[in-house]
């Protein structure tokens, strides 16, 4: 029994690479969407398209089986269409200081609109496992947060308690009560959305009151 054992965890192990899994940002692949052009008049383009958010490109593939490339500073807005999902995803252009240097135009996704808007920038990570006792990397997708105002701002958000409740301080201790009530985290995407949209409907609330 002890030899077999042994020789299931060699096995096992000379079975797991070094990096685990294929593992592709959104957009990296050809997908179904729409493009808005800078100096467009409102048409959109409807096009197979992908894009790279590390250099802020966006490729197109024309009816002639050629590709053209277009900068950040060409597009207003990408509709892309996520067969994981099975939903549109919308990306926009905004004025924003990438890794603290020059300000330049930046793609971003809209994760939910209003007052203030959650956007995000999906990236690949490498992280360290250790499974039966050997020690590997594997690649995950995950995701840079940034809060979007009103007044055109843009605010990168770390993930933490002590960064949400530095950037939306107005109202920090009902959106702690809403997070612990719910039981949600500061750092998932699909949480950070129902956050964000308690935040701008007790906005919205605040607003209408004033007017009865």
């Amino acid at each position: 029994m002890r030899i077999t054992i042994y020789f299931f965890l060699a096995f096992s192990v000379l079975l797991i690479p070094s990096v685990q899994g294929q593992v592709n940002v959104f957009g990296a692949d050809w997908v179904k969407g729409k493009l808005l052009l800078q100096d467009s008049e409102g048409d959109t383009i409807q096009c197979t398209l992908r894009f790279e958010l590390d250099n802020n490109l966006v490729q197109i593939y024309l009816a002639n089986n050629t590709v053209k490339t277009y900068t950040s500073r060409q597009i207003k807005w990408i509709q892309a269409y996520d067969p994981a999902s099975k939903r549109d995803r919308n990306f926009y252009v905004f004025p924003y200081a990438l890794n603290n240097r020059y300000v330049s135009p930046t793609i971003f996704e809209m994760l939910t609109e209003g007052t203030v808007s959650l956007l995000g920038r999906e990236k690949i990570v490498i992280v360290q496992n250790t499974w039966a006792g050997s020690r590997f990397t594997q690649a995950q997708l995950s995701f840079d947060f940034y809060f979007g105002f009103a007044d055109g701002k843009i605010r990168v958000y770390r993930g933490t308690r002590k960064d949400f409740e530095y950037l939306l301080k107005d109202k920090s201790g009902y959106i702690r009560t809403f997070i612990e009530d719910s039981d949600l985290r500061y750092n998932d995407k699909d949480d950070l959305i129902r956050i964000i949209n308690q935040y701008n409907y007790s906005n919205y609330k605040d607003k209408v009151s004033k007017y009865e």
